[in-house]
């Protein structure tokens, strides 16, 4: 059984038009752009720029677009006077939004329509999401001002369709499923042609609707989920991992509580049968009682499941108690749920069984497992690969190996990492991703057998700072403890979140970017100074406005000397609060 609290997480609206606009001179009404949303969001619509976007108008709600003066296609106003006017539509919801290039031409009202007959506004080529039914609102145009009426005409897919005949909007009778089209081609294309009057003469237009897929959100858990009988708390049972997202978002997991008196659901559940007996009841209420009696069945499993799994961070599922077979003799199976949300908090329920195992006494000569942390850290641009052996399984079966990962030496609020063993080497490895940059971590490996869990010994990584690539000092060379060294700068400590660093030679300054190869430096006793590549050791001074050159320093003073004054300045130096 798989209950699903939101099927989607956010996705964006789309445009069913490409952008490509045509009306005829001397009207304002262009074009009412219909967006979709398959979360069914309240969306707004706005002009963002675009070389004539003044000459237009956009209504917020309806996304209704006109001219705020009529157009005259012999006097064009567009940018280049080509009778096309230019600009960028914006429709969003509460959380994204989607811009839309749009082009509109405005056309010789003799030329385009000598015989005065209604005009489409669209080239018949739709896109619509899959799990909805409004396709498309037809705006046409009639230069004569008569009421139109709308229709279809013929079209090998017409049936799954229908128009209402005065505003022209196009919707399915039902929704349509990418993953099962209905189509006659089985393509998610389908055909059909509608046609417009304004009682005197019509248009046809052939309508090519194409149904597109949305990613849902899904999970589960790789292979069956079992776990022995008596393993200690916290014991590996399955892991689960998220499906079907796009772009790829990791879930957080959780086990549903179902904190009940089962002896209270089970009189519940014998109320109901016996009311299913009663003959004077109809056959719609007995059926009512049979569906919640299945219901409150499922829900004791789900109460005798709780509080003895959970998942943690890294999407495992772990026992919360020691499991034994002989208590559960006549039930060893667990139904739990468990619940995956994204970082939208949408959220995705599903139910599984989890098999209790028994297991036949172990010889009393077991003995705990060898295990051996491999080498260092692989890096790689976004994961960490940890390695591990196992050197002997010490008389017992392996049931679970891994790797203890904390930014403590003691290993203090670790990440515990599970791993797959290749049988053949007894090695196993696992990527560690969810790393914080500049930050150093320590991990070992580990293995449990029957005896209990055996740990090798700790190796350690440091993960690669993330460099602000509007750094002035981000092309300097890292010397090591936050030390860096400029080929022309010298050497510093840096402070990357304070702007600080203590230059060899000038000791505590403030460094800002000028944003054009050269750096401004507060000096607490000349102020802000000015200097750049090639130029350095001349420093200007916004104090004097005038050069001064650094010289050398002397027993931790820095000398410099002022070429207006003709004198050495000696540097006594103040420290910053770090």
């Amino acid at each position: 059984t798989i209950h699903v609290t939101d099927l989607f997480e956010n996705a964006p609206p789309s445009f069913q038009s490409d952008g490509n606009l045509t009306v005829s001179e001397n009207t304002t009404f262009v074009y009412e752009f219909n967006a979709t949303d398959p979360d069914g969001d309240i969306l707004t619509y706005s002009i963002l720029h675009g070389p004539d976007a003044s000459l237009f108008d956009l209504n917020q709600s309806s996304g209704a677009l006109t001219f705020i003066s009529p157009k005259d296609f012999e006097a064009p106003e567009d940018s280049n006077t080509d009778n096309i006017y230019e600009l960028f539509i914006q429709v969003g919801d509460a959380d994204s939004n989607l811009t839309l290039q749009t082009f509109v031409q405005v056309t010789d009202l003799l030329e385009s329509n000598p015989n005065n007959t209604p005009q489409f506004q669209s080239d018949g080529n739709l896109t619509v999401t899959e799990n909805t039914t409004f396709v498309y609102e037809f705006n046409a145009t009639d230069s004569d001002g008569d009421p139109l009426t709308y229709s279809i005409l013929y079209g090998e897919d017409q049936q799954f369709f229908e128009i209402n005949f005065s505003t022209g909007a196009l919707s399915f009778i039902s929704p349509k499923d990418f993953e099962n089209p209905e189509d006659k081609d089985l393509d998610n294309i389908y055909h059909l042609t509608i046609e417009v009057m304004d009682g005197e003469s019509s248009v046809a237009l052939n309508l090519f609707v194409l149904v597109t897929d949305i990613s849902e959100p899904d999970f589960d858990s790789f292979g069956t989920l079992q776990i022995e009988e008596n393993r200690p708390v916290g014991s590996l049972v399955g892991q689960f991992n998220a499906i079907n997202i796009e772009p790829n978002q990791p879930f957080s997991y959780s086990v549903l509580s179902f904190d009940e008196n089962p002896f209270q659901i089970q009189d519940r559940i014998m109320e109901l049968e016996v009311l299913a007996q009663d003959v004077s009841k109809s056959q719609q209420e007995i059926d009512s009682y049979q569906i919640e009696i299945i219901e409150l069945q499922g829900r004791i499993e789900l109460v005798k499941s709780n509080g003895l799994f959970f998942v943690d961070q890294n999407g495992s599922l772990r026992t919360s108690q020691t499991l034994d077979y002989d208590a559960f003799s006549e039930h060893p199976y667990f139904t739990i749920l468990v619940q995956a949300t994204d970082e939208h908090n949408f959220t995705v329920t599903k139910q599984f069984m989890v098999d209790l195992l028994e297991v036949e006494l172990e010889p009393e000569n077991t003995l705990p497992a060898i295990v051996r942390t491999i080498g260092s850290a692989d890096n790689s641009e976004t994961s960490y690969l940890l390695q591990g052996e196992i050197l002997a399984d010490g008389g017992s079966a392996i049931v679970e190996t891994g790797f203890w990962v904390s930014k403590s030496i003691r290993f203090s609020d670790p990440i515990r990492l599970t791993a797959l063993i290749d049988p053949l080497t007894g090695e196993f490895h696992s990527e560690f991703v969810e790393f914080e940059p500049g930050t150093r971590y320590y991990f070992r490996s580990y293995v449990v057998n029957h005896y209990g869990e055996s740990k090798g010994s700790i190796k350690k990584f440091k993960t690669p700072e993330i460099i602000d690539p509007s750094a002035w000092w981000k092309d300097t060379t890292d010397v090591g403890g936050g030390w860096r060294n400029s080929d022309w700068f010298g050497t510093f400590l840096i402070y990357p979140s304070l702007n600080w660093i203590f230059h060899s030679k000038l000791g505590w300054v403030y460094t800002v970017n000028d944003g054009s190869k050269g750096i401004w430096v507060w000096h607490s006793q000349h102020g802000w100074l000015w200097t750049q590549k090639g130029v350095w050791p001349f420093l200007y001074s916004n104090n004097s406005s005038n050069w001064i050159y650094f010289m050398k320093n002397i027993n931790g003073q820095a000398v410099f000397y002022d070429y207006e004054t003709k004198s050495y300045l000696l540097d006594i130096g103040v420290v910053p609060n770090i």
